[in-house]
């Protein structure tokens, strides 16, 4: 159990360490790496990928909750739920148009929110399969964490999947304020 969180707290503290290495590069010279923007190397295939991921969290995890960050018209969330048959996943999503920080096209209007929402919704209530295996969180991720311990919705959650705004800044935050939520020998993706 030491181990664990030991490790879990030095995984934290080298994820701050780096960002703050990068911040530190980035204010010395923010023309570097091609105008500010750090060059990393071409990802390279580590045999794994996102679709066997629901399957890994059974076999590992088993009966467990987890956490889905940004849920948008649910293709993530649908593949979770089928693939982690014996996980309960808290699907976290304002379902609300961002007017600022968030150019994307996933980023519809309030009405499109809405629709993808209801969509999702009743898609989910329809499947059996699902029943009892989801809560929707209608609000910004980031304030998330501290009313799940303030309410003790649950324990910890053993996975956290970040797939909220891609912004260096929302995804910092997002680390910032679920780290120290997830469980011990948990994963964050």
């Amino acid at each position: 159990m030491v181990a664990a969180f030991l490790h879990r707290t030095l995984s934290l503290a080298a994820a701050a360490t780096f960002l703050q290495w990068q911040d530190e590069a980035l204010a010395a010279d923010p023309t570097a790496a091609g105008g500010g923007l750090v060059q990393l190397q071409e990802p390279q295939s580590a045999g794994f990928s996102s679709e066997l991921l629901g399957s890994f969290l059974d076999q590992t995890y088993g009966q467990a909750l987890g956490v889905l960050l940004g849920v948008g018209r649910g293709l993530k969330a649908m593949e979770f739920l089928n693939s982690w048959p014996h996980g309960v996943l808290f699907l976290v999503d304002p379902y609300i148009h961002l007017r600022r920080g968030y150019d994307r096209e996933e980023n519809v209007d309030d009405s499109a929110q809405q629709k993808n929402y209801e969509d999702l919704r009743n898609k989910l209530h329809d499947d059996p399969r699902v029943q009892g295996r989801y809560s929707f969180v209608r609000e910004f991720s980031f304030a998330v964490p501290a009313i799940w311990r303030e309410k003790k919705w649950g324990p910890d959650p053993m996975f956290i999947f970040l797939d909220a705004i891609p912004s260096r800044g929302a995804v910092r935050t997002d680390l910032e304020t679920w780290w120290p939520l997830l469980a011990a020998g948990g994963l964050m993706a």
